[in-house]
């Protein structure tokens, strides 16, 4: 990846938390973060990696998210100072609730020894 992607990336997180926590009310006790942006080499599209607590709230979170994607990208437009501003597309990350299932099975293999 090259080094120009590496910096949209970072912008694009720091700037769609902010904007979502602005902008996008989900409601109290509900935590949304923007855990990795994965832009395509030509800057046609990024993909927008969140995590809901809880996750009960995922699948709505992801829909309600989905809905306001144009108004956040108009936001996101705006601030970018760059010719092609990547589309976003928003997809539930995983990768915490995978953590979690391996650290059990890690627990439970040393409690077997």
């Amino acid at each position: 990846m090259s080094r120009r992607i590496e910096k949209i990336n970072e912008v694009l997180k720091r700037e769609l938390g902010q904007i979502i926590l602005e902008h996008v009310d989900f409601g109290k006790n509900i935590l949304i973060t923007v855990s990795r942006v994965d832009t395509a080499p030509d800057l046609s599209g990024a993909k927008i990696y969140v995590s809901v607590l809880p996750e009960s709230f995922s699948e709505q979170i992801m829909l309600d998210l989905k809905k306001k994607c144009y108004a956040i990208q108009k936001e996101i437009n705006k601030i970018m100072e760059i010719r092609k501003v990547p589309r976003l597309n928003f997809c539930k990350d995983t990768s915490f609730k995978e953590a979690a299932h391996i650290d059990e099975l890690l627990k439970g293999i040393n409690k077997a020894r």
